[in-house]
């Protein structure tokens, strides 16, 4: 008895195969569901932003298309935020230096108000300890 002629005889048995799949159908389906709408929440920051390019913008409707894959949308925006962060930090050492030494008058490179905070925390726990 092969499983056609099976099925055929025990009606119940092909009724709960096909629950069987139509149930698994749906979780597949919902699966899928929750991985696109986890791929659209995870591009729809770089989608909205003004500060991404267009060709990283390109790349997400991509992903979403489904012609290129996730990890190297990922890539893209790693390696585009990792560049703005590199230039914000010079940038923000060229104004620094532009300035010149805030603390040149202090030797140690504390300002006065740091020196009389310290003065006074030791202070505070000297009287503590002799307590």
């Amino acid at each position: 008895m092969d499983l056609s002629e099976f099925l055929k005889a025990n009606p119940a048995a092909a009724t709960e195969i096909e629950k069987v799949k139509a149930d698994a159908i749906e979780a597949g389906r919902e699966k899928a569901n929750a991985e696109f709408s986890a791929k659209v929440d995870r591009m729809i920051g770089v989608l909205t932003s003004k500060s991404y390019p267009d060709n990283i913008k390109a790349l997400a409707g991509d992903v979403l298309a489904g012609k290129k894959g996730i990890d190297a949308f990922d890539a893209a925006v790693a390696v585009f935020d990792a560049q703005k962060e590199l230039s914000a930090s010079q940038g923000a050492q060229e104004e620094t230096e532009g300035q010149g030494s805030i603390l040149a008058s202090a030797p140690n490179g504390k300002s006065a108000e740091e020196k009389e905070l310290d003065a006074a925390i030791e202070a505070e726990m000297k009287s503590r300890r002799a307590s």
